[in-house]
């Protein structure tokens, strides 16, 4: 087994080398940052209708309270991840750039 992945993992920097491998890098990077970054948004969003739905149904008032500081802490950071999106994508699309 050992030959076998040896191999598979120096012929991995070989690819990364040939061509213009320096923009397509660039590009696969800024790529990656964009994909990372919505996940992060998707995940915001889903705790947000998490708590919603646990605000809902709270039953004390302390709960409640809790429930509500999360909910604009999460808004808080969608928007964050809403305005990284928007500072990325250009720089994606930039990066990708066919010259």
């Amino acid at each position: 087994n050992k030959p076998a992945s040896k191999p598979a993992t120096t012929g991995a920097p070989k690819i990364v080398k040939d061509g213009a491998g320096g923009s397509d890098k660039t590009c696969v990077a800024a790529g990656k940052k964009l994909d990372r970054e919505q996940a992060s948004l998707d995940k915001a969003h889903s705790e947000v209708a998490r708590y919603d739905k646990l605000q809902q149904g709270c039953s004390t008032k302390s709960a409640c309270a809790r429930y509500m500081s999360a909910i604009e802490s999460l808004e808080k950071r969608v928007a964050r991840h809403e305005r990284r999106i928007e500072k990325f994508t250009p720089a994606r699309d930039k990066a990708c750039k066919k010259s």
